[in-house]
């Protein structure tokens, strides 16, 4: 696909550039030195790498956080643990159907092979938890 880019360095040139990939993002703020913007649409490869690691990691200590929280609490029951799981769940779709073109391979397995990780954890915690009640209610009997 063939675009025009208008390079304003000193003078403005019209260069002819042919884009393979764009990642857009829609701005929370609307001006940007007095130009107002509704999104902004990046070529660079590696800046939308930067840009989706940077995104992706927010969300990603956040899942870590709850983990944390979950694995240093004793009163844990096992829909935290589901909704926690599901937000993996969610946020695996999201790497593997928003962002896996446009990151590198190694950083894409790199992050699946965490949040599989993280699955396989919560996972046992839920049997644990199974166990354990399962467990507790023969001993009440």
């Amino acid at each position: 696909m063939s675009s025009y880019l208008l390079s304003v360095s000193g003078k403005k040139d019209i260069v002819k550039m042919k884009i393979t990939k764009s990642y857009t993002l829609n701005q929370k703020t609307n001006t940007y030195r007095g130009i107002k913007l509704k999104e902004v649409t990046i070529y660079d490869e590696d800046k939308i790498q930067d840009i989706i690691i940077h995104n992706y990691k927010i969300k990603y200590q956040r899942i870590l956080q709850i983990i944390h929280d979950l694995s240093s609490t004793d009163n844990a029951s096992e829909s935290d643990y589901m909704i926690c799981l599901d937000e993996v769940e969610k946020l695996k779709a999201i790497l593997n159907f928003k962002y896996q073109k446009f990151l590198k391979k190694e950083v894409y397995e790199y992050f699946l092979d965490k949040l599989l990780f993280f699955e396989k954890i919560l996972n046992e915690k839920i049997i644990e938890y199974r166990e354990s009640m399962l467990l507790s209610e023969g001993m009440g009997r």
